[in-house]
């Protein structure tokens, strides 16, 4: 996909129905594009993403929440907020203060 965040702004929700993942950069690129995430709820995405996410373990609940039209607004209003501590001036900033109390030591 040559345009990505054209390609996200063309939906309305994201949803990850894997059983098994490390670390998930795109659930972050759309969290960042201000999509609302529905996502299986296998424990490396609830230690991730915490309450950033909407998760589900059944067939029944995907369909609910993929349904519920208020509840993906209101996770859409609030997803580049849970992606601000991800920003890479603050990440950047937080390994130079890091990595300068250790010299102090």
């Amino acid at each position: 996909i040559p345009d990505i965040i054209e390609a996200y702004s063309g939906a309305d929700v994201f949803f990850m129905p894997s059983y098994a993942e490390n670390f998930i950069l795109v659930i972050l690129e759309a969290l960042s594009c201000g999509l609302p995430v529905v996502a299986r709820g296998i424990p490396e995405f609830r230690e991730i993403f915490g309450n950033g996410v909407q998760f589900f373990n059944t067939k029944e609940e995907a369909l609910s929440l993929l349904s519920d039209d208020g509840s993906l607004r209101q996770m859409s209003s609030g997803a580049r907020t849970f992606t601000e501590k991800y920003d890479i001036r603050r990440v950047a900033s937080m390994h130079y203060d890091l990595y300068r109390r250790l010299i102090e030591k």
